[in-house]
């Protein structure tokens, strides 16, 4: 580490280098803006969900190759991107490459209405995964050093709304819009929003200072190598329990997600509309609620110790692990909506406090960095194994289970949550001594 450095941080006046005590105007404009751009991002990733039946239809392809656009080529562009991409993001002026990277990735969304060909989408989504790759990285270092530490989950929590957000849009917006005009039109009105979020984002809002852990100013200007940071990480236990818990949550979501419409119509027979409105609605509104209540009360928590958020985060997934598996194993239809609302809000809630803490496990020039590994683990092993474990469960499940395979392969999906909870609960055992770990560094 840069040691030097370290000493230029802790000899600024406590006047210049604390943190702002609450949380201004143009801090909240500046979350108002981060978050918009954030729900495009879910938006225009989603999109494609929404059409692939015509697409299907205008250049006459198997369903194994809708998959691929669907999802493979997507996963792997922005898995691959997540770390050279959160690099960038330690190394420049982050409102600058979230700018440019909304203006990029809303143009891939828009030039995929243009489509003459199979390998046109391909090519369009790929670019729409390299170019979105830094957005997280870049809005939550931000937020992380715009915000002070106490209000840091919560304003993480209004951030992840985004996700909700964009999912209720690209559902009932895209749907409409096909309706009416047809797929390419979807793309279109997808991908214009971002390109003036961009505009304002450069015009209005301004790269704020980088801090430290606690608040203080960092004068570093260059960010440690890759091999470091690395380094770094691994010596940080409670936050490989913590990645690990977190991807194996992702994991479950991912695996029931995949299937739950499908399930809907299989089990309870929902007509497909009917499974639109209900999974995307009902999950989206779930994901939003969950988001702010999940920074709101996190934040409140760790006012007595930090300690809270890794329990916080253990009794988030033994709710999961009750609401999924009640869910798969309910004969009734409400009583399933509800408890996928509950167990939509239970995942969401975890989510800001997560960031937020994995945000003070490193230092300042690190967290880009962080996240965009965070960010490939998430996607190849999250989203890459669980969709596919839920269907070769369900396969091994048939020849005893017949009709209910798929019902008891998502259920045993969603006990891995347990496992998640107990990852959670080691966390504690050495947050402490990682914490100031950070500060010395």
């Amino acid at each position: 580490m840069n040691h030097t450095a370290s000493k230029e941080v802790l000899s600024i006046p406590a006047t210049e280098a604390a943190a702002p005590a609450r949380v201004e105007v143009r801090q909240w404009y500046a979350l108002m803006v981060l978050t918009l751009i954030y729900t495009m991002h879910a938006l225009d990733r989603q999109l494609i969900a929404i059409v692939l039946k015509p697409i299907k239809k205008t250049f006459s392809l198997s369903d194994t190759s809708l998959g691929f656009l669907a999802g493979t080529v997507y996963a792997l562009s922005y898995s691959l991107a997540g770390i050279p991409m959160g690099m960038l993001v330690d190394r420049l002026n982050r409102r600058n490459v979230l700018a440019a990277a909304v203006a990029l990735w809303s143009s891939a969304t828009a030039l995929s209405g243009l489509a003459t060909s199979y390998l046109y989408l391909v090519l369009a989504r790929v670019g729409l995964g390299v170019f979105e790759g830094p957005s997280l990285p870049a809005s939550v270092s931000m937020i992380s050093d715009m915000v002070p530490p106490k209000r840091r989950a919560t304003a993480l929590g209004i951030y992840a709304m985004g996700l909700g957000l964009g999912q209720i849009l690209g559902f009932v917006v895209g749907g409409m819009v096909a309706a009416r005009w047809g797929w390419r039109e979807v793309f279109f009105i997808g991908g214009l929003p971002g390109l003036f979020l961009a505009v304002i984002l450069l015009a209005s809002v301004k790269e704020p200072i980088r801090r430290s852990m606690d608040g203080q100013v960092d004068l570093r200007t260059n960010a440690p190598a890759l091999p470091e940071t690395l380094r770094f990480i691994w010596g940080q236990k409670s936050l490989i329990r913590f990645f690990s818990s977190y991807v194996l949550m992702v994991l479950t979501i991912g695996a029931v997600l995949a299937f739950l419409p499908a399930f809907y119509m299989r089990t309870h027979g929902l007509a497909i509309r009917n499974v639109g409105f209900i999974v995307g609605l009902g999950f989206g509104i779930a994901t939003i609620l969950g988001s702010v209540f999940g920074g709101m009360v996190s934040d409140r928590l760790t006012k007595r110790s930090m300690l809270w958020i890794p329990r916080f985060g253990a009794g988030s997934a033994i709710i999961m692990a009750f609401a999924c598996t009640g869910m798969v194993m309910s004969t009734s239809l409400p009583l399933a909506v509800v408890l996928m609302f509950v167990w939509g809000v239970a995942f969401m809630a975890q989510v800001a406090p997560f960031y937020a803490l994995k945000q003070s496990l490193v230092t300042n020039r690190m967290r880009g960095t962080t996240i965009g590994i965070g960010n490939t683990l998430i996607n190849v092993i999250g989203y890459g194994i669980g969709a596919p474990l839920a269907g070769i469960l369900s396969d091994w499940y048939a020849p005893w289970a017949g009709s209910q395979a798929l019902r008891y392969a998502l259920c045993s999906v969603a006990l891995l949550n347990v496992i998640a909870a107990l990852l959670y609960t080691r966390v504690g055992r050495t947050l402490e001594a990682d914490l100031e770990r950070v500060k010395i560094s």
